[in-house]
């Protein structure tokens, strides 16, 4: 237990470095996310921003650097809010996240194969709709049927194959539910 905790500890100065965000920038997204999701709940009743929240949590646990994490918090809002790039970039958050962001950002009609594609040429998007993915499959409410979190985990299989990334740890060890997510 230890050796986690100085290991995340020790990625620290690498995660502060990369691509210029810092751990301010972090904060920033996450009120632009909270402020821009507000209350609003989900199709189960959940509050939307909680979904984001596990998504970049659990970014932020994996060691990854800030600039994934804060488009973790972000990847949905424009989306799911009446946000824009420009106000996003009005709020200063930093332009390699609102270019994943807004790579993140299907549009109308895309056949989903290709919009998964056009994820997977920028890394730090490939990175949090991997995540993305498996939080939606894996999510307790509402209840998953077994065809719907296999064909989930098979996309977030492409993405990691298409960036070659070995990542996420818990996802290759696939563990139960419930030691992702313990309520």
């Amino acid at each position: 237990m230890r050796v986690q905790v100085l290991s995340f500890f020790s990625r620290r100065r690498v995660m502060r470095t990369y691509s210029g965000v810092t751990p301010r920038d972090l904060m920033r997204c996450l009120d632009f996310a909270t402020l821009h999701h507000g209350t609003s709940p989900d199709k189960a009743g959940i509050q939307v921003i909680l979904h984001p929240v596990r998504v970049a949590t659990r970014m932020l646990v994996d060691g990854l650097p800030l600039a994934m994490v804060c488009a973790g918090y972000l990847h949905d809002v424009l989306k799911d809010t009446g946000a824009t790039p420009s106000d996003m970039r009005r709020a200063n958050i930093p332009s390699s996240v609102v270019d994943a962001v807004v790579c993140l950002t299907r549009v109308g009609d895309e056949p989903y194969e290709q919009y998964l594609d056009g994820v997977a040429m920028n890394r730090i998007a490939a990175i949090v709709k991997m995540y993305d993915m498996i939080d939606n499959s894996v999510r307790i409410s509402p209840p998953r049927s077994e065809e719907v979190i296999a064909r989930g985990l098979a996309r977030a299989e492409y993405l990691m194959r298409a960036v070659r990334v070995n990542y996420p740890r818990f996802f290759i060890e696939w563990p139960s539910r419930k030691s992702i997510y313990p309520w």
